[in-house]
């Protein structure tokens, strides 16, 4: 592997909170090189670090070779250039998130157009099942800690894609979700139904929506959540981050996705600690929610609408953002909440821009398009 990039620092502090550190001698390879790791760990944190060129100067980071540092350029699928040469060092961040397999194919056709006009290209993944079969190398990264470059050249793609799946060793406990909260509401028939379609959602329905484009999906979503006659957890995508919910704790958010269940406010932090127990996210619960990361965030909000089981999900792209690792044990959780044996018995409506995303108890799907009903779906 070519240098592109040399830091001689060992660590790199990005607030007064996170600190960066780094294998001695640690280098940027030129090529296509993907950053991994589960969500927390703090890619993204070094992307950032790596599209602020004055940050190279005062940290240490210097060009690998002679001349001026590469031009970096920060994209999404929607603004990757047309055309750049080896001069160029392009950062993308969590690119794939929300795209379907044909959207992937397209962006890595034009990705691979780059690469091979010698564009130096660096991607940020939490599925190892995404990794391009052209990228060259690939950077680990776990608790802020940054783990030295290894070639990928000349190894199967699928070997590879196996061989991360170490990373995201994350797992539910799910003889430990508490039972739901609302056992004396038994819903039967319609529990909700949308006017600008023919959709009609009964009690203990498990539905997948296909169809038109993300953005029409996501309004039949909002619709079906505001017309809901019982307690229902909703949670869309991309996670909020508006001033409001900026300056809640995540123990506070958490807990007030209970409020209207009637708890106080003792009760909703107890049983937010609970929650956040099982999610292993009880080190995020006096952190403020707008310095969470995306990924950090979803699981948040998700968490909110999980919480005392409530007998109807609306999720929207619910594993968005989120890493391989806490997709499967989430997709796991949720089928196990929606079956176990209950009073009260759980709906779902859910979304989802990849098939393995989908909770197994999903067994109908509907077309937005097309107004078709269909049982027994495969994942």
């Amino acid at each position: 592997m070519t240098p592109l990039l040399n830091i001689s620092a060992d660590s790199i502090g990005i607030t007064d909170d996170l600190r960066l550190t780094f294998t001695p001698k640690w280098f940027l390879p030129k090529g296509v090189t993907v950053i991994l790791g589960p969500n927390g760990a703090g890619k993204t944190l070094l992307l950032n670090l790596l599209a602020d060129s004055s940050r190279y100067m005062q940290n240490r980071i210097i060009p690998a070779t002679a001349g001026s540092d590469p031009v970096t350029v920060r994209a999404g699928r929607d603004t990757l250039p047309l055309s750049a040469d080896e001069s160029t060092l392009l950062l993308l961040d969590n690119l794939y998130d929300g795209l379907d397999a044909d959207e992937r194919a397209d962006v890595n056709t034009r990705l691979r157009r780059l690469a091979d006009g010698g564009c130096n290209i660096v991607l940020t993944l939490s599925d190892p099942r995404l990794i391009p079969d052209f990228a060259n190398s690939a950077v680990c990264v776990s608790d802020l800690n940054v783990a030295a470059p290894e070639a990928l050249n000349g190894r199967d793609i699928d070997t590879i894609r196996r061989g991360y799946k170490f990373l995201f060793g994350f797992a539910i406990d799910l003889e430990r979700i508490p039972a739901t909260l609302y056992r004396d509401i038994n819903p039967t028939g319609t529990v909700c139904e949308a006017a600008t379609t023919a959709l009609s959602v009964k009690a203990g329905d498990k539905i997948s929506l296909t169809g038109g484009d993300a953005s029409t999906r996501s309004a039949l979503m909002r619709e079906l959540a505001s017309v809901c006659s019982i307690p229902a957890g909703y949670v869309g995508q991309p996670a909020p981050n508006d001033e409001f919910l900026s300056g809640l704790t995540v123990t506070e958010l958490v807990g007030d996705s209970l409020r209207s269940a009637g708890f106080d406010s003792r009760e909703r932090t107890a049983l937010a600690a609970i929650w956040l127990d099982i999610f292993h996210l009880s080190h995020l619960a006096g952190r403020l929610f707008g310095t969470l990361s995306s990924g950090e965030r979803q699981q948040v909000m998700l968490l909110g609408a999980l919480i005392g089981c409530p007998p109807v999900l609306l999720l929207d792209e619910p594993m968005y953002t989120l890493d391989y690792g806490r997709r499967r044990s989430l997709r796991a959780m949720i089928s196990y909440m929606a079956t176990r044996p209950a009073a009260t018995p759980t709906t779902i409506v859910a979304t989802s821009a990849d098939p393995y995303d989908m909770p197994e108890c999903v067994n109908m799907t509907y077309n937005i398009s097309t107004h078709e009903t269909q049982a027994n779906i495969n994942h």
